[in-house]
């Protein structure tokens, strides 16, 4: 996989937070926090890269020219959008029938917060972040990526396409 791989993301966060002489400093828990993030995000923009230009091609210019095209906002709005309980009317005609599965729904719910998230460890001086609340934000990030690499390829296509293409 290009890029960075996100179960290695997920791995080292742990081993950041993992208690080996006394707590983690301020500095682990808050790169285990963006890492959380991180991890989901790599994966999309690969899932994305390999469907639409094909994972036979990531050593080609296009190949990483679709891996780079997903902002980090868009993420977080489209997320926002196909995770509600009726997305979108734009967005239906992309779906599948009966909408996403719960699998990408809940990894579409999960990424503003995990955004949310990394924006305050990465930028916010009066951050504090607790320990316990990353240990969830990193089981969350697993489960939330578990089950979009368990999700059927009809569901991925069509979560990534309204990424990747959004409707208008």
């Amino acid at each position: 996989m290009p890029g960075p791989n996100p179960l290695q993301l997920l791995e080292q966060a742990e081993r950041l937070i993992a208690p080996v002489n006394g707590e983690p400093t301020d500095v682990d828990l808050r790169r285990a926090l963006s890492n959380a993030y991180y991890a989901i995000f790599h994966a999309v923009c690969a899932a994305g890269a390999d469907r639409f230009v094909g994972a036979d091609r990531q050593s080609t210019n296009l190949y990483s020219l679709a891996y780079r095209s997903l902002e980090h906002r868009t993420l977080a709005n489209v997320c926002r959008e196909a995770s509600k309980q009726s997305p979108p009317d734009k967005y239906k005609p992309c779906l599948p029938a009966g909408g996403l599965s719960d699998e990408l729904i809940n990894l579409a719910a999960l990424v503003p917060v995990l955004q949310q998230k990394r924006h305050q460890a990465d930028y916010d001086p009066m951050f504090a972040p607790d320990r316990a609340d990353v240990e969830v934000a990193l089981r969350e990030a697993r489960t939330a990526l578990d089950g979009f690499q368990a999700s059927n390829a009809e569901q991925r296509e069509a979560f990534l396409g309204i990424l990747f293409f959004q409707p208008r």
